[in-house]
């Protein structure tokens, strides 16, 4: 499972192995694109590689989940 992030200057793509550790990773990434004030970060650390999504770079980014077979229990977004 592996999640694509892509703006005007950089794109990342973050591996997951275990399902658990993937659909968190969506939570956090929910919770920075529904933040008003944009405080979120959301922090990816892998085999010592540190990479950090700051609320607004993700608002202003291309987010897309591949590999994930059921999304039935996502939680629907609310923009305000």
């Amino acid at each position: 499972m592996r999640i694509k992030i892509q703006n005007s200057t950089s794109k990342h793509i973050l591996s997951f192995e275990e399902e658990k550790e993937f659909k968190n990773f969506q939570m956090m990434i929910t919770t920075a694109l529904l933040d008003k004030d944009n405080i979120q970060t959301v922090v990816h650390s892998k085999d010592e590689n540190i990479k950090v999504f700051p609320s607004l770079l993700l608002k202003n980014s291309i987010i897309e989940f591949i590999g994930v077979e059921d999304n039935n229990d996502l939680p629907e977004a609310e923009w305000n």
